[in-house]
């Protein structure tokens, strides 16, 4: 396979973005690692002076950093995953896979809502370059959220018909007072995927279009 492909500075703009959004999580992960280690070594020296075990707070302690272990292996794999997009240049995907990927990692964005996914097919083969797939869904999430309150919340589903993939964000803010889409950058990326983006602002809507044999 040739692996002389050109990536645009713009998707290496956002594998950039993407990993300092989801190191920038880690970090917390750390830092509420560190600060509740702290609070047991307090809790080990109040023992050690003949207090009482406080064995509620304790098992409280100790479960937080269990919890945030587990978030810090999940952002690990997020990490990886995305590093592991640029194996080849074009390669053979499942789309559910990538999608699910992306609305994953969606709460680690600026500004992030909640994304209620809504994906039957068990999986939904193309060959396309995932790392452009992976900036084209970054971009219309990003997009997605705009205008919306912090309790709102959007809808990604995928499906599939006639040798194409659909893509759907609903839930959008309403309004015509938003940017179009896709921006110059976004535009890119559906060129080169031979896919196709649809906004009606209206209905608070966006859909994409990708084939599925190119």
């Amino acid at each position: 396979m040739d692996r002389s492909v050109v990536v645009p500075f713009e998707t290496l703009h956002f594998l950039g973005r993407m990993n300092v959004h989801l190191t920038h999580e880690l970090q917390n992960v750390m830092a509420t690692i560190s600060e509740t280690s702290g609070l047991l070594d307090d809790l080990v020296d109040l023992f050690s002076a003949g207090a009482d075990m406080d064995r509620k707070r304790l098992s409280k302690l100790t479960g937080r950093i269990v919890q945030e272990i587990d978030r810090g292996h999940k952002l690990v794999s997020h990490i990886n995953t995305l590093a592991h997009s640029v194996d080849e240049a074009e390669s053979e995907v499942d789309l559910t896979r990538v999608v699910r990927f992306m609305a994953y990692t969606a709460p680690c964005l600026p500004n992030a809502r909640p994304i209620e996914l809504d994906i039957n097919l068990e999986e939904l083969k193309a060959v396309i370059r995932p790392y452009l797939l992976e900036h084209l869904l970054y971009a219309a999430i990003r997009y997605a959220f705009q205008g919306l309150e912090p309790d709102q919340g959007i809808g990604l589903k995928l499906s599939s018909q006639d040798n194409t993939a659909e893509i759907l964000f609903t839930g959008l803010a309403l309004g015509k007072e938003f940017p179009g889409f896709p921006d110059a950058f976004a535009q890119k990326a559906l060129d080169t995927l031979q896919a196709t983006a649809s906004l009606d602002r209206d209905r608070g809507a966006l859909a994409l279009t990708l084939p599925l044999d190119r």
